[in-house]
């Protein structure tokens, strides 16, 4: 009789302690999207320009994402802090213009409230560049010629998540969350007057002439583009 007490008294205590531990163990499902914000630098004329001189706008709205890896890092004001790798079996290719990706991208994470988070994006393949972004400019009332930026090096970005209004992140078992990561496209070109897309020298490709931004074609732009990449990002957690 005195074992089997000892046995119920254990037990009991065993199911106070799992309930005591398990809300902030319990996960919480989390959805990626991966967005961008457009960006124009308007017509720029001078006052010595003729009535017929045109000058832009320079537009880029459209852009695709490689992700190889993503490593995520969160601290919780209760429970222990979370750490973990994910290495899809291919990569995720995420369209930013329409916000799709070839993949879904959702993780479970212990819900609670975080007072830090960030995600580590390690960017490109050998098969595809990390950024690519698209648009066009006018340099002309009738010439109308596509831009390409392209960011061909491997890469790994480090982005802080914040929450609705920049308050801690909270995640709950009974409420799925979602984290938008978003590049903000006019943070990349900050630096690019209209001066210098206007003389950026043009490729043919298929016949047509376009402004190629890269490591290779127009240097100097690609210069100041590239380098501010790493800082472009935001997520936002809802």
């Amino acid at each position: 009789m005195k074992t089997l007490l000892c046995l119920l008294l254990l037990s009991h205590a065993i199911m106070l302690t799992s309930c005591t531990k398990d809300p902030l163990t319990r996960p919480a499902k989390v959805h990626f999207l991966f967005g961008m914000t457009d960006y124009a630098l308007q017509e720029d004329k001078s006052q010595s320009a003729s009535k017929d001189d045109f000058r832009g706008p320079f537009v880029m709205n459209r852009g695709t994402l490689v992700i190889s890896s993503i490593e995520f890092e969160g601290r919780r004001e209760q429970g222990e802090d979370v750490f973990f790798t994910s290495n899809p079996g291919q990569a995720i290719v995420a369209d930013l213009g329409d916000e799709t990706m070839n993949t879904n991208v959702h993780f479970d994470i212990p819900q609670g409230i975080y007072h830090h988070m960030e995600i580590i994006l390690h960017l490109g393949t050998d098969e595809h560049p990390a950024l690519v972004l698209h648009g066009s400019l006018q340099r002309g009332p009738f010439e109308d010629i596509p831009v390409r930026f392209e960011y061909r090096f491997s890469e790994r970005i480090r982005i802080t998540g914040k929450g609705q209004n920049q308050q801690n992140v909270v995640l709950r078992e009974d409420n799925p969350s979602t984290a938008r990561i978003e590049l903000d496209v006019e943070s990349v070109f900050r630096l690019v007057h209209m001066g210098m897309i206007m003389s950026a020298s043009t490729v043919q490709e298929g016949g047509q002439n376009i402004i190629l931004i890269d490591n290779a074609s127009n240097l100097p732009i690609f210069n100041m583009t590239a380098n501010r990449i790493t800082n472009a990002f935001t997520m936002v957690i809802d």
